[in-house]
């Protein structure tokens, strides 16, 4: 018997010093022996990282060791090791330095031991591997929540640096040099930014990073960052995992028939509120669908899901704008003074129209309040509408209006436009007019004069082929600060 434990010993030493990439080292020396070839079994990830680096072996100093386990304590790029903590769960993965989630969206981390300012985990009998030179954690991505970026590109059409983004994608005409790093701490799609469609110098980044501290982005392709581990994701939209097919239901907690969403879809919701379902005799809590859904399907703003069936990931978190007794007190038929109420938020229509807020914002959020709108019309018009109808209506309408995003140019002297200024002008009425022209078959064109005191517009109706001028308020898309 002694004979035997002493074979299994050095023979769990063999495999260690010859470890190649793919394979899995344990802790337990004569355990790992005896599974060799078990090593492809994926019950045995589980309790295992997976390295994305050759990485040495450390002590609790931060200490190369050259002798671990009687190996020369290095391992090669995607080998799987056992770890030696406990996973614990997390609600906010931003809260520590490394995290990873499973299918459905919970967070966990590893807990790390930091030395010297490095984050290294224990893989037992004194050793440690670092932390960033980890690419899965139970087969799962590791996250990190912050890098240094260091600029490599500037911006197409740009010179003079790497230019920076607000959080709609709009240029804050910061550029940041070839050679400076900025600490850059979550990544998010275009879309996730602002879900209205459009380029930026005719290009279309695959993402944004978002710089620390800061509502400001820059694009992914043109930087290099430290770390080899995933930035945690960002949206300015909340946005839920469907965890299976669900059902649709209207604001009367009735199922529509047709319409099911199917799962392990990633969608934006809106608004977090309590629903009478009459068929349960309860109320529940439902998101609504937002407009901006990627895939357009939802555009009335009128369908919800139940809360339970899905699962928040990432964007705001939404606050329930109601409470269990709203909801069953709603399940009435609305009185004409509430639908008197509805009819004075509908009122505000042409004012709101008409101003900058609308004019000049994106399309999405116009549109938004014009389904808002359109929706209120149908309510106000129905012989006998719930309560919650109502409730419903006048709150997409005051949310939308409150969304609308549009303002006029900021300058310092209206008489004296800096170029910059001059610009900036041009683009707004330029945006305005192809909106107030949309489907007349037109082209138009905005454009100063030399001295920036005379704004033209031109129409060229392409039916006609006749050309026509107008001169504009400057006033109407600019204002002193």
């Amino acid at each position: 018997m002694k004979k035997n434990k002493k074979l299994i010993v050095n023979l769990a030493a063999v495999i260690l010093a010859t470890t190649s990439a793919g394979s899995i080292i344990t802790t337990n020396q004569a355990h790992a022996a005896q599974t060799t070839d078990q090593t492809q079994n994926k019950t045995v990830a589980d309790g295992t990282l997976t390295l994305n680096h050759n990485t040495r072996i450390y002590n609790k100093k931060g200490q190369k060791l050259y002798s671990y386990q009687r190996t020369n304590g290095l391992l090669k790029k995607g080998t799987r090791i056992s770890y030696a903590k406990k996973v614990k769960a997390i609600d906010d993965p931003s809260t520590v330095r490394y995290s990873f989630h499973d299918d459905n969206w919970n967070w966990f981390y590893l807990p790390y031991k930091t030395i010297k300012g490095q984050e290294y985990y224990s893989i037992g009998h004194g050793g440690y591997v670092k932390a960033v030179n980890v690419d899965k954690i139970i087969g799962n991505n590791l996250y990190t929540n912050q890098t240094v970026a260091t600029v490599e590109h500037v911006t197409p059409n740009s010179k003079d640096g790497l230019d920076v983004f607000d959080d709609h994608r709009n240029n804050t005409g910061k550029k940041i040099k070839i050679g400076k790093t900025v600490i850059v701490n979550r990544e998010a799609a275009p879309s996730a930014l602002d879900m209205n469609y459009y380029e930026i110098d005719g290009n279309t980044p695959s993402a944004f990073y978002g710089i620390k501290d800061q509502n400001e982005y820059i694009y992914t392709d043109k930087v290099k960052v430290a770390t080899r581990q995933l930035l945690l994701p960002y949206s300015n939209y909340t946005t839920v995992m469907i965890n299976k097919n669900t059902p649709v239901y209207d604001i009367n907690g009735k199922q529509k028939s047709k319409n099911i969403v199917q799962g392990y879809k990633e969608l934006p919701v809106d608004e977090l509120l309590y629903i009478w379902v009459p068929g349960d005799n309860q109320a529940e809590l439902f998101y609504r669908l937002s407009d901006k859904s990627k895939e357009g399907s939802f555009s009335d703003s009128t369908d919800f899901i139940k809360a339970k069936d899905n699962k928040y990931i990432y964007g705001p978190r939404l606050e329930v704008i109601n409470s269990v007794n709203d909801a069953k007190n709603a399940a009435v038929s609305a009185s004409n003074s509430d639908k008197q109420k509805l009819q004075t938020v509908l009122d505000k229509e042409s004012s709101i129209k008409n101003s900058a807020p609308y004019k000049f914002g994106r399309y999405l959020e116009r549109n938004t309040y014009l389904h808002a709108i359109d929706n209120g019309n149908k309510v106000i018009q129905e012989s006998q509408p719930t309560q919650a109808e109502i409730n419903q209506a006048i709150w997409s309408l005051q949310d939308a209006a409150k969304n609308l995003n549009g303002k006029k140019v900021v300058v310092k002297d209206i008489n004296k436009l800096s170029k910059d200024e001059a610009s900036q002008i041009e683009s707004l009425a330029k945006a305005d007019a192809a909106q107030v022209y949309n489907g007349t078959n037109s082209n138009t064109e905005v454009e100063f004069n030399k001295d920036k005191t005379k704004l033209t517009l031109t129409v060229y109706n392409n039916k006609t082929e006749k050309k026509t001028q107008q001169i504009l308020n400057i006033n109407d898309y600019a204002e002193e600060n």
